[in-house]
């Protein structure tokens, strides 16, 4: 398996899930695809991985605690800190600024929440509550919102919320199912 690949804001490393050595792990490659260096270490799966703005550090998905939390760590592989604080936890994604982290959290019954997580002061807003799956969360060019896929009126549909969650709405009615937003500089 090798999956979730992401570039490094220069653009000259890519982190990326690789199941390599009886274990599913994140490592660094060249943009030619050389391997040049395995970052986690852990027999659990290591996944979705991806670089904040300055490159200076990577957020990741990892059930190595038994079930898949948000973890941090440092570009060289450094310093894992779990982030997430239990659930089942997915789609990290960094704020413009990377000062804050969005992600899913489900509970066991089916709900999934948005989460939005303040890095320097650890500090967590639950953007979403109890309405359906929610997740897929992608931040706004300038920070100020999160768009998400949501099941809460039924069928996937995109919604968008402010970072406090007291605004949100679905964006529009399209037929058929929509989900992983993505928005356009």
């Amino acid at each position: 398996m090798n999956t979730s690949a992401s570039f490094s804001p220069d653009g000259k490393t890519i982190v990326a899930t690789l199941s390599y050595q009886d274990a599913t792990n994140l490592y660094l490659l060249d943009r030619k695809g050389a391997l040049l260096r395995r970052l986690t270490r852990t027999r659990g799966s290591d996944t979705s991985a991806s670089f904040s703005a300055d490159g200076r550090k990577i957020i990741f998905v990892s059930d190595r605690s038994g079930s898949p939390q948000i973890y941090m760590m440092n570009a060289d592989g450094s310093k894992p800190e779990r982030l997430s604080d239990g659930g089942w936890c997915d789609g990290p994604i960094w704020s413009p600024l990377g000062d804050k982290v969005a992600y899913s959290r489900g509970d066991g019954t089916g709900h999934h929440d948005i989460i939005l997580q303040d890095l320097a002061t650890g500090g967590k807003i639950q953007v979403t509550s109890d309405s359906g799956r929610n997740e897929n969360p992608t931040f706004s060019p300038d920070g100020r919102f999160i768009a998400f896929s949501s099941t809460r009126q039924g069928r996937r549909e995109i919604y968008i919320a402010s970072t406090d969650g007291v605004v949100q709405r679905k964006l529009s009615d399209i037929p058929g199912s929509s989900s992983t937003p993505s928005w356009e500089p």
